[in-house]
């Protein structure tokens, strides 16, 4: 067993994408839900998440995983904006996919799984 990461590869819409928040995505986040990371985990982790905490906690972790902002913002007004946020039964559920990057972020996870030529899945091109 590898170190742990703090990423995590996640179906989401039409694939499978890295996320991550890293030190730079942190910030931006605290920055955009006025609140600490701690708060944000808190809150995401225990399904008590505002739609804001949702919102950048995605947008933010395609980013960190590699998206390029513009797409990471299509991808979440695509597959979240109108769509049920938090139904405990769908692992693709936003709530879900939310607090899944941020116990990443927080607690960190295992290695990513590696696909057969030994990369780590990234963010499919539109």
């Amino acid at each position: 067993m590898g170190d742990l990461q703090a990423q995590v590869a996640l179906e989401f819409g039409d694939g499978v994408y890295t996320f991550a928040l890293k030190c730079r995505e942190l910030e931006n986040l605290e920055k955009a839900v006025g609140a600490s990371v701690a708060e944000i985990a808190y809150r995401v982790i225990g399904f008590r998440p505002s739609i804001h905490d949702i919102k950048h906690i995605i947008i933010l972790g395609l980013e960190g995983g590699g998206a390029p902002p513009e797409m990471a913002r299509k991808l979440f007004e695509r597959y979240v904006d109108g769509r049920p946020l938090m139904q405990r039964d769908n692992p693709a559920s936003p709530g879900i996919i939310a607090a899944q990057i941020m116990e990443a972020a927080w607690f960190g996870v295992s290695d990513l799984p590696k696909d057969e030529a030994g990369e780590s899945p990234t963010p499919a091109t539109e």
